[in-house]
């Protein structure tokens, strides 16, 4: 059973919750689901911070899951010190064969507000990029939603058109746009150790010497080149990322 689920937020007092609240509330949303074998199948903000999810599981345990992430995103607020916490209006079902209805409900979320073409690889903050293969981010795994749904199906029902096409190698980049980069491809912000490996093999992969990542990192050569020595799945992503202006906005 897919059921949607709208995360509403309270009103806040300034216009966007922001990077860190986003990526929180999403990592909260799929810690809560695989702790009681749900499947977090397709996600998506509203401009307003609101987020669409698409949950596959049993009823219950999609309550379970609500309830957790409500409670979270509670203390979380706390923490921050804000009031309030996350509405979630009724949710509405749909069956197996209606699965890609679901997903592009949540795919076009940021997209609301958009006038003209829609261009649904130009945000990052949807599953749409994890679903056709340009992002794999630490908080979603796409595969379950690929055997779900036609992935071209999807993205043209989200209003996209051509897929970024393989092109030469681009000219080197300047280490801050490498490690913007490889934050997003894995769904952290930069500042988050967890990228370290993908930019240190993105800025090898750039031309850059040990030394200059190493400054760039506040680490010591050394442990540069330990990480260079470590493998790494989301090069070829990343690279992607940086070859089509579209998959180029990022965090």
């Amino acid at each position: 059973m897919f059921e949607r689920i709208r995360f509403a937020l309270p009103s806040w007092p300034r216009p966007r919750a922001g990077v860190l609240f986003r990526y929180g509330l999403i990592e909260r949303v799929q810690r809560c689901s695989g702790a009681h074998h749900v499947d977090l199948m397709a996600f998506g903000f509203e401009e307003g911070d609101a987020l669409r999810c698409v949950l596959r599981g049993e009823s219950k345990a999609v309550r379970t899951v609500i309830k957790g992430v409500k409670v979270g995103t509670a203390l979380a607020l706390r923490h921050a010190g804000l009031s309030g916490g996350l509405t979630v209006p009724h949710p509405s079902h749909n069956s197996e064969p209606e699965a890609i209805d679901a997903v592009v409900w949540a795919h076009r979320a940021p997209l609301a507000g958009e006038r003209g073409p829609r261009r649904p690889l130009a945000t990052p903050w949807s599953s749409h990029r994890d679903l056709l293969g340009y992002r794999e981010a630490v908080f979603f795994d796409a595969k379950p939603l690929r055997r779900a749904v036609d992935p071209q199906a999807v993205h043209e029902r989200c209003g996209g058109l051509s897929r970024p096409p393989i092109a030469p190698p681009q000219p080197r980049r300047a280490l801050a746009t490498l490690l913007r980069v490889a934050a997003a491809v894995i769904g952290v912000v930069p500042s988050d150790r967890r990228c370290f490996l993908l930019f240190v093999h993105l800025s090898r992969h750039h031309g850059w010497s040990t030394q200059a990542i190493a400054r760039a990192l506040c680490l010591t050569p050394r442990r540069v080149r330990q990480l260079a020595a470590s493998p790494t799945t989301h090069l070829d992503v990343a690279r992607q990322t940086l070859r089509d202006p579209r998959l180029q906005r990022v965090p």
